[in-house]
């Protein structure tokens, strides 16, 4: 299935990546009969960091680049069809007990202050998120030191866990602007708590 191809790229990328501490990226996905490719898209230097996180940043950019449905169209080339859109970046991680609540209010306020680094539990880890043109949500996170991803791919509609935040709506509005595909309707809350990365 394409969806596991996708999925198996986007590991591939940050399983392979050479190096840590990397500025975040953004990737066109573009399908060719069963082949997926990653095309890194070309931004300016410290556009990553004018903003207060790269969800934000990324948000900035789909403002910039979205608004229109279908406005930036981007026809089949060599690569194959325009897939989907995704994101890659690194991030600290606590997994957060959500049964004490005095410890998930202690990692929300070392998030909220962007120093989830300080926690002791905190992990860094690479994370992929990407949605494609049927509004399927894909996630991969890659703990630093360690073998192997956890992934996820969540469809739209389904009656468990639903992705949402500023980073799946985002690349929703590019995914609409550059292949004119309408986005699914997103929960409120939060796929994971947002004290959970930083």
């Amino acid at each position: 299935m394409i969806r596991d191809a996708v999925m198996a790229a986007l590991v591939e990328h940050i399983e392979g990546a050479p190096n840590w501490d990397a500025p975040p990226e953004l990737f066109m996905v573009y399908v060719q009969g069963r082949q997926v490719a990653l095309s890194a898209v070309p931004l300016p230097p410290g556009v990553w960091d004018a903003f207060g996180s790269p969800g934000e940043a990324l948000e900035s950019l789909a403002d910039a680049l979205g608004g229109h449905r279908g406005a930036l169209l981007v026809p089949p080339g060599k690569e194959g069809s325009l897939h989907a859109v995704a994101f890659v970046h690194e991030a600290f991680w606590v997994d957060v007990d959500t049964s004490d609540p005095h410890e998930a209010r202690r990692v929300q306020a070392l998030a909220d202050q962007r120093r989830l680094r300080e926690h002791p539990a905190a992990q860094d880890i690479r994370f992929a998120v990407a949605v494609d043109r049927e509004g399927m949500t894909y996630s991969a996170r890659h703990v630093r030191g360690t073998i192997g991803t956890e992934t996820d791919i969540l469809m739209p509609g389904d009656t468990g866990a639903q992705a949402s935040g500023i980073t799946v709506e985002a690349l929703d509005r590019l995914v609409e602007a550059f292949t004119g595909a309408k986005p699914p309707k997103r929960p409120s809350s939060w796929l994971v708590p947002p004290a959970s990365m930083n």
